[in-house]
């Protein structure tokens, strides 16, 4: 008799061929398995859409397809993705119609119709029979009033990075159809360009500066009317450092829709951060005319003027900057005169009179030096000037102090104010206040 010898190498091979041979079974099992769960999951949604109250059905189609997809040959079969792309757009369809029948419904997993196209989609590429291409176009369409409806609710939900993937899902579905032959479900130039629109606000509401530039580049192209496509490009490519660019926008907008309140707005806060001050007073007075309550535009106005006042009292042009500093006063009363209680309002006529004051003491510091009878009545008919301008600013910021008492500008100005009129207990009283502050 033969004694069967085996040696340990051999008994290695053995067991690893054994293991081999059974991974091989296992992994062939776990496919069948997947595509048995497959096939079960379309039983499923066909027994639903034979009764669509039976939404247990569909719900139980869902679980058993999205765990059938986590197989790797089931991901890439056509089949198992019609499938999925079908359960899908059954199960937006159907929370869709409860929303509608009750508002007060809320959708939920808002990535289930993206996730659906990019399934469709993927069966559409791996079709190799009419009917399969046919049939992932069909469900695509049908899938588009759905993402709207789900884009829709995000976007009220603030939820714009979503609101922007169902909107641009809707988009790609139109290309997809057109390209293959299908009609679009959006009917005409409107539907479509109104599309485009919500896909670039929601991308531009989501902070994703680069992929909403080319749906409004396409708006302005095919005069889409809108103000507000011309203001977000003009913001977009301000945040890019497209200066030149930027401003072209705003010009090709405001000449467009030169009564859009947002675009002269934006204009305004462009001269305003360019210190073109002198162009910006138009612009301000259009904007008070079409908002005359608007306390903000008044007061800015007043800004302007003051600023204007005191360049050209470095300047040295003494009457240009009187006439500027009239009209600051009277922008800085108006805006006080409609809304009592604004501090911007309320404050800047302080540091108005109190700035002229400070100016007036430079003239009156060089008027010491004359020593002379004459120069001595000039240095005290100064000092009487700039102490006028301390007094009439003083009502001012304590007002001031009253809206906002902790409000350091206001604070500063009424410890310098009360030391010239020698009151240093009042002062050092504001000092203290102000150390208080700053520790």
């Amino acid at each position: 008799m033969y004694k069967l010898l085996i040696t340990a190498n051999t008994m290695k091979k053995l067991i690893l061929s054994l293991f081999t041979l059974l991974l091989f079974v296992g992994s062939s099992n776990a496919q069948d398995d997947a595509m048995k769960m497959v096939k079960k999951a379309n039983k499923l949604l066909n027994a639903y859409n034979l009764d669509q109250s039976n939404t247990d059905k569909l719900a139980e189609a869902k679980t058993m397809i999205d765990q059938a997809m986590t197989d790797p040959v089931a991901m890439e079969d056509v089949g198992a993705n019609q499938v999925l792309g079908e359960i899908y757009n059954a199960t937006l369809t159907d929370q869709v119609k409860k929303k509608i029948l009750d508002p007060s419904t809320k959708l939920n997993d808002f990535t289930l119709g993206t996730k659906a196209v990019n399934s469709l989609t993927k069966a559409l590429n791996g079709a190799e029979k009419k009917f399969q291409k046919k049939d992932a176009l069909t469900t695509l369409a049908e899938i588009s009033s759905s993402l709207n409806q789900y884009g829709l609710a995000a976007f009220n939900n603030k939820d714009y990075k979503n609101a922007y993937a169902n909107f641009k899902s809707v988009l790609d579905i139109q290309e997809l159809l057109t390209s293959n032959g299908m009609p679009a479900t959006l009917s005409g130039d409107d539907q479509m360009n109104d599309q485009i629109y919500l896909t670039g606000f929601s991308a531009l509401n989501a902070g994703d500066t680069e992929a909403a530039t080319p749906y409004f580049e396409k708006l302005v192209e095919v005069g889409f009317e809108d103000a507000r496509v011309y203001s977000s490009l003009y913001t977009i490519k301000k945040k890019k450092g497209m200066e030149e660019e930027a401003v072209a926008m705003l010009n090709e907008g405001r000449e467009k829709y030169p009564d859009d309140t947002g675009l002269l707005f934006e204009e305004i806060n462009y001269y305003l951060g360019a210190g073109k001050l002198d162009v910006l007073i138009g612009k301000l007075e259009v904007a008070m005319e079409k908002e005359p309550d608007n306390v903000t535009v008044i007061t800015t106005l007043g800004n302007v003027h003051d600023n204007l006042y005191q360049k050209e009292t470095a300047a040295g042009n003494t009457a240009k900057a009187e006439e500027h500093f009239n009209k600051a006063l009277e922008f800085y009363g108006k805006a006080s005169a409609k809304k009592p209680d604004h501090f911007d309002a309320v404050y800047s006529v302080g540091a108005l009179y109190y700035n002229k004051g400070v100016a007036l003491s430079k003239e009156m510091n060089e008027l010491a030096n004359d020593y002379s009878s004459e120069g001595t009545k000039k240095y005290e008919a100064k000092k009487v000037e700039v102490l006028a301008m301390f007094d009439k600013s003083l009502p001012h910021f304590e007002k001031a102090e009253g809206l906002n008492k902790d409000d350091r500008n206001t604070l500063i100005a009424l410890k310098e104010i009360y030391a010239r009129k020698d009151n240093f207990e009042k002062s050092n009283a504001y000092k203290a206040r102000i150390e208080a502050l700053d520790n």
